[in-house]
């Protein structure tokens, strides 16, 4: 039973309409008939749409199914409330509003996930773009559920109709389309996909999709490190193979580019030199640590699966790995231990193995810190927390403010969180979320320190002191502070 029409574009007519079968709601979408011409292209729809029943993902528009009536080809899916990703976009745009490097870096995260669990089935989308892209609640406050509409169906209909009434040549849309789907449409790969989701970042952080001699984010926004520059490259390379080649490799990129905090902007004169060779030197000691990591894993692993000698000669060579075995074993804690002071904020038990360092004398188990707030002195909530908010690691969050409530949105470690806070008379009162699965992981309190600074404690679930530092508003930690101090 039609409800009403939701929307029309080159592929065909949507509705939403009523299952008579179910009662449930759901999108009927009608296609073009020029698109799916004879019976050959009608027995391809079919079987793309059949195959595409199979992919079930948090991030993938359900297809129920698809058929044709009277010549008439359809497709009925899962009902998303949510508008499009393009929407969203224009109206922020119009609004003034720009979207956050950490807003952008969750919508391409989400995309991700969707478009990894379709190339693992042997999907290609081929028409990835804003106008794709459901959303399920606002990217701007950490709520990155999403779906991707019409996955498996671009192949299925051929050449997609531009708004003068053209082919555009290929299966796609030229803003987000990759060169070689001009050319040799029926032979494209991930790495298609791929082109499309950076082509999406780019327009996400410029506001405006790539085209000719594209401009490099990082030159025009100090929220972007250049080595996101460098992704965005790659991601729109002009050879396919030159591209990433897989999901996984894409977030690893990713991860590697936004792993260690976008540096400032250096200070000049003298008395700046000392704060300049500090920060390059911990840039530096980052860089070393994921290295070192890399070159140990697989090293530790052969190690960890040597089999028990059965005689003496192999004893012998046991003994003598073994010993090996333990210094390396050694420098994973090191480093561990390392990893975990740079991302304070995040369980260490997530990030990845080793590498050796020099192995000091482990400390003393202590106690564990029970919970203790800062000495709260009484201010008003008349601090301006809207902006970029960065900790003392110099890591940026997108924060908002409405009254006295307070939210910011950041990736820490790879991971995408939300704060979600109260500022009142006696302090600040606040709790970290995972903002992909909305589970708790901290909670916090602290106080106003001056205009540009919020001081906080942040406590694991237990009540446990986890870390003491400052937030800074608008502004670069320099200097950090010091146990919450400035």
């Amino acid at each position: 039973m039609i409800d009403r029409k939701i929307g029309e574009g080159g592929m065909g007519v949507v509705y939403t309409a009523k299952d008579n079968n179910t009662s449930e709601e759901v999108v009927l979408k009608l296609i073009h008939p020029t698109l799916v011409s004879g019976e050959e292209a009608m027995k391809r729809l079919v079987a793309e749409g059949v195959t595409a029943r199979q992919i079930r993902h948090p991030n993938i528009v359900a297809v129920y199914d698809v058929g044709q009536v009277d010549g008439q080809p359809f497709l009925t899916m899962e009902y998303v409330k949510g508008g499009t990703l393009r929407t969203w976009l224009v109206n922020a745009i119009s609004s003034g509003q720009e979207t956050g490097l950490n807003t952008a870096i969750g919508i391409v995260r989400a995309v991700l996930a969707g478009v990894g669990e379709a190339h693992r089935m042997g999907f290609v989308h081929r028409d990835l773009k804003p106008e794709n892209i459901l959303l399920g609640g606002d990217p701007a406050q950490g709520d990155f559920s999403l779906k991707i509409l019409d996955f498996g169906i671009a192949k299925a209909v051929g050449p997609t109709r531009t708004n003068s009434g053209g082919s555009t040549g290929g299966i796609g849309t030229p803003l987000y389309m990759a060169p070689e789907q001009r050319t040799a449409p029926d032979t494209v790969g991930p790495s298609a996909d791929l082109y499309s989701v950076t082509a999406i970042l780019y327009e996400l952080l410029m506001e405006a999709a790539p085209q000719g001699r594209w401009e490099l984010p990082s030159e025009h926004r100090a929220d972007v490190p250049k080595a996101l520059d460098k992704v965005i490259e790659r991601g729109l390379a002009m050879r396919a193979r030159t591209r990433y080649q897989s999901v996984a490799e894409y977030l690893a990129a990713l991860d590697e580019a936004l792993g260690a905090p976008s540096s400032p902007q250096k200070a000049a004169g003298p008395a700046a030199d000392g704060a300049n060779k500090h920060a390059d030197a911990a840039a530096e000691m980052v860089r070393g640590v994921l290295n070192s990591v890399r070159q140990l894993a697989p090293e530790a692993q052969k190690l960890i699966g040597d089999k028990p000698a059965v005689d003496e000669k192999s004893a012998a060579d046991a003994a003598a790995k073994k010993k090996k075995r333990g210094m390396i074993l050694a420098a994973v804690a090191v480093v561990v231990l390392g990893l975990g002071a740079i991302g304070n904020m995040i369980d260490t038990s997530e990030q990845p193995a080793p590498q050796p360092q020099p192995v000091k004398p482990e400390p003393q188990p202590q106690p564990p810190v029970q919970r203790q707030s800062f000495p709260v002195t009484p201010t008003p909530p008349t601090i301006n927390a809207a902006g970029v908010w960065y900790d003392d690691a110099g890591v940026p969050f997108q924060a908002t403010q409405n009254g006295p409530q307070i939210g910011a949105v950041g990736i820490v470690q790879g991971t995408p969180v939300r704060l979600e806070g109260t500022l009142a008379s006696d302090g600040m009162r606040f709790q970290v979320v995972n903002a992909t699965t909305g589970q708790p992981i901290f909670r916090g309190d602290g106080y106003v320190l001056d205009p540009s600074h919020l001081s906080y404690s942040l406590y694991a679930l237990n009540g446990n002191l986890v870390n003491r530092g400052c937030f800074h508003l608008n502004h670069t930690p320099n200097p950090p502070c010091v146990n919450g101090r400035l």
